[in-house]
């Protein structure tokens, strides 16, 4: 045996393993410090492969070939597309370092294929390429932008029949058992908040979005906000069909030499007392026989007669402290007094509206000369018959003596798209993308700019609220031109509050012809009960 002659070989090939060994770690440091776009892509994968749901979803395999798969849901038929996964990419800026003097690398989302299902309840609300309504168009084209910058399918469904019981029963279920694989929900804030919110079942916007950015302060800031944190986004912000609003029958108006447009609002002095005026000129017994043939006002409910004109005076009914506490206010505060004792007047003084009656026949068959009520209805609801909602058009709700604006909006709750936590999910990225899904949209309905402009908002998805009588649309418009911003008062998520107060306060007010002050007293600490009640 030559052992003399083995020993070079041995020593070179424990030196080439060295070699070998030295090198690999080399790779493995540096792979530790910069991760390849495919580390990064199966990161995601693996998140999403733990996510199913309904709607056809495809979990994502990201492969060292850099290529995704994602089923993308188109009706009935389930459409496979390949695409190329992007590189991840580094971008430096020269003019900001860090304390050692390394470049800040800006994070870029890439999802990985990931599918957002975006669940809207109804399936009229789900966005098209041919939906006539421009908004929704807009929306999904949109949508297809986003896709391709976040490398993600955003798919919207309706999984639940509508926005009821069952469906908020289904819901809570989901997000307290941890269930819940839908990633973005259409939601009115008082099913989730405060209960579900402050049990962390629901992402806090603001710890994923600056709150002074364009979604933030549009969507989410006095919308959705409890205790310090948003919830949610007010898809539609300042732009919305719960625009409340009078209606008038222009025939009416006419007959009695009325234009509130020209004599009262462009003037300036479309005010309670003028309103009480037009209301008394219109409600008429032709007949003599003592009994009102036409009446001056019919509001949609007593409630929303109150409600328009308690915020047409600039009361509130609650008031929020800074520590988490809600006060009822409606008791003590003067404006708000005022607006109610106007109210009963109107019902029971001056007899120009009346408690009852199938409102949507007297407005439709003109015995009715005005109405206040959510314009965005104005079709759908109220007035359904195309060829009596041609004489119909809105107005302004009159302003109060101690309030120098008119209003647009009153509401006792918002709806929202909102986000339950799903631990698979990368939270700050999902919220991220639909932060901008809802901000693109509405700038580009606005026309450009990056501001949200309500008026262009406005008219690019009201068509489909007025389709029975386009003409009423430009007073419509008007009427978010002069307005005030939008006054929220989330009574609604006190329930059974909004009920009580109207069967306790409003109905007696108004049908029975009870003192305000007496009934307001009686009633305060009962209210404020039901507030309490709810934020223990």
């Amino acid at each position: 045996m030559n052992v003399k002659g083995r020993f070079p070989r041995i020593a070179a090939l424990l030196i080439a393993l060295m070699m070998v060994v030295a090198v690999a770690g080399a790779c493995e440091k540096e792979e530790d410090t910069q991760p390849s776009a495919t580390v990064a892509k199966t990161a995601a994968a693996t998140k999403t492969a733990a996510k199913t749901s309904a709607a056809a979803k495809t979990s994502v395999t990201a492969a060292a070939t850099g290529k995704t798969t994602a089923a993308v849901a188109t009706g009935e038929q389930t459409e496979v597309a390949q695409t190329e996964a992007p590189e991840a990419t580094e971008t430096v800026d020269e003019g900001t370092e860090t304390g050692e003097g390394d470049p800040v690398e800006e994070k870029v989302i890439d999802l990985g294929g990931r599918t957002i299902d975006i669940d809207l309840i109804f399936v009229v609300r789900i966005p098209k390429e041919d939906n006539p309504v421009p908004a929704r168009a807009l929306e999904w084209r949109v949508s297809k932008e986003i896709e391709k910058k976040y490398n993600c399918v955003i798919n919207y469904i309706a999984t639940y029949p509508n926005n009821n019981t069952l469906t908020l029963n289904a819901m809570r279920e989901k997000a307290l058992s941890g269930t819940e694989t839908i990633e973005v929900q259409y939601v009115t804030s008082s099913w989730i908040i405060p209960g579900m919110v402050e049990g962390s079942y629901f992402n806090k916007i603001d710890e994923y979005i600056p709150t002074d950015s364009f979604a933030y302060e549009n969507f989410v800031k006095g919308w959705t906000e409890w205790k310090g944190h948003g919830y949610g986004f007010c898809f539609l912000g300042k732009a919305t069909g719960a625009t409340i609003g009078l209606t008038y029958n222009r025939e009416i108006m006419s007959r009695h030499g009325i234009d509130i447009w020209e004599n009262y609002v462009n003037r300036g002095i479309w005010t309670w007392e003028n309103f009480l005026k037009v209301a008394l000129a219109t409600t008429q017994d032709f007949d003599g026989d003592g009994i009102v043939d036409q009446w001056g006002l019919k509001g949609w409910s007593e409630a929303n007669v109150a409600y328009a004109l308690i915020a047409s005076n600039g009361a509130r009914m609650l008031t929020y402290g800074a520590d988490g506490s809600v006060t009822y206010t409606l008791h003590n505060d003067p404006k708000a007094v005022k607006a109610l004792q106007f109210m009963s007047d109107l019902y029971n003084v001056h007899k120009v509206t009346f408690v009852g009656g199938n409102v949507k026949n007297i407005m439709q068959q003109g015995f009715g000369a005005m109405s206040i009520l959510s314009v965005g209805s104005f079709s759908s609801s109220y007035y359904t018959d195309p060829e009596s909602a041609k004489k119909m058009f809105v107005a302004p709700v009159p302003k109060g003596p101690d309030f120098d604006k008119h209003i647009n909006r009153y509401q006792t709750s918002v709806d929202t798209m909102t986000m339950p936590h799903i631990t698979s999910n990368p939270n700050s990225e999902i919220v991220q993308v639909v932060a901008e899904l809802y901000s693109e949209a509405h700038k580009q309905l606005g026309m450009g700019g990056g501001t949200f402009d309500v008026v262009n908002v406005n008219a690019q998805i009201c068509q489909s609220w007025f389709m029975n009588n386009l003409d009423a649309i430009p007073g419509f418009l008007d009427i978010i031109r002069i307005a005030a911003d939008p006054i929220i008062d989330n009574i609604s998520l006190f329930n059974p509050l909004p009920a009580q107060l109207t069967s306790q306060v409003l109905n007696q007010i108004a049908q029975y012809n009870k003192a305000v002050t007496t009934t307001l007293n009686e009633t305060r600490d009962v209210m404020q009960g039901y507030i309490d009640a709810v934020l223990k």
